[in-house]
């Protein structure tokens, strides 16, 4: 959990940091699939090994998770359904926005 912040309290860094490394997923994708200018070596490494790195998954689930032990449900709730939807329109964003900058 961040330590900073209290159990319930949204957990916002991460949840910044998961949708910010969305985008990227998104943007990285979209330069690879529409101009080949990744290989699949390079998309997998950057994909996984460095984004997967960036993010923050097992945070996200370690802070939810605690907003539920703790009696926060409603927390936890809103920490799944706003990651998930948001961390989805960050990718397509991303894929978008790089599309459109590619052209």
């Amino acid at each position: 959990m961040q330590s900073a912040s209290p159990v319930q309290a949204f957990p916002w860094g991460t949840f910044v940091v998961n949708v910010s490394g969305c985008f990227l997923m998104g943007a990285v994708s979209a330069v690879a699939e529409r101009h080949g200018y990744l290989s699949v070596e390079i998309r997998a490494f950057v994909a996984v090994g460095v984004l997967g790195g960036f993010t923050t998954f097992s945070a996200f689930a370690n802070e939810t998770m605690g907003a539920v032990r703790l009696g926060a449900p409603a927390v936890a709730i809103a920490n799944v359904v706003s990651s998930v939807a948001v961390c989805l329109a960050a990718v397509w964003c991303g894929r978008a926005t790089t599309v459109l900058w590619l052209r």
